[in-house]
């Protein structure tokens, strides 16, 4: 199960807590319409991790990906920061 949450707060900042397990096709589409919609905000976008529990190869590629583009990723485990240095390399 997956659950994509904004929080709210700081007004220069989009801000998505991420829950569960982001895996598969469905929980990754609802992912990554969250995540356009909140770089379509025009705020920085900034992903808290801590409550994910796991991540698929598809998952870490868009997460990854979103890095890239400057979302910032917050509350990595150190499984998922190994994950993601291994898409630099």
């Amino acid at each position: 199960m997956l659950r994509v949450s904004p929080l709210d707060g700081d007004p220069e900042t989009h801000r998505l807590h991420v829950e569960g397990r982001l895996a598969g096709p469905l929980a990754l589409e609802v992912f990554c319409n969250e995540l356009a919609q909140a770089e379509s905000s025009g705020r920085r976008v900034v992903v808290e991790l801590s409550g994910l529990r796991f991540a698929d190869d598809d998952a870490v590629a868009v997460l990854a990906s979103a890095r890239t583009r400057g979302v910032k990723l917050c509350g990595c485990s150190p499984w998922l920061v190994s994950r993601l240095e291994a898409t630099r390399a």
